[in-house]
């Protein structure tokens, strides 16, 4: 089986799992600014189906849309959970087709991997970084 960690947009994410190019279970999740609750997405997953990591013997990352941050957050999991088991991945950032034909091209491209490689992250826009605008409550004196 393969572990697909789906990233539709800025706010929603899923955790899903394949078999034979078939998504047979699928848990969406609402991601929220600053603060990162995808692994507990994932247990919850896992124990709703009576799932356990060692089942899996892949994964995939795909991201439709998200930050920078989001990017290397979601990249970082990924790499950690396949590299604890050794399973091959694969991703895609940014991808232009629908959710079904980049998975599909994904699963293609994960059946000629034997091994764990980490997946760099791809980040395809302009970086909006910008000064804060929340003042401290403090104040540095000599």
């Amino acid at each position: 089986m393969t572990l697909v960690f789906n990233i539709l947009n800025k706010e929603v994410g899923a955790w899903q799992v394949v078999r034979d190019g078939q998504v047979l279970i699928s848990h969406n999740f609402d991601i929220i600014r600053g603060e990162d609750k995808s692994l507990l997405h994932l247990q919850k997953l896992l124990d709703d189906n009576k799932l356990k990591l060692q089942d899996f013997t892949n994964c995939v990352l795909l991201v439709k849309d998200a930050s920078m941050t989001q990017v290397k957050i979601f990249t970082t999991i990924i790499n950690t959970l396949a590299w604890q088991f050794d399973w091959p991945i694969v991703a895609d950032y940014y991808f232009k087709e629908d959710n079904e034909q980049a998975l599909a091209k994904l699963l293609k491209e994960l059946a000629k991997i034997k091994k764990f490689t980490a997946v760099n992250p791809k980040y395809n826009r302009e970086v909006d970084i910008s000064i804060s605008k929340k003042q401290p409550k403090y104040k540095i004196v000599k």
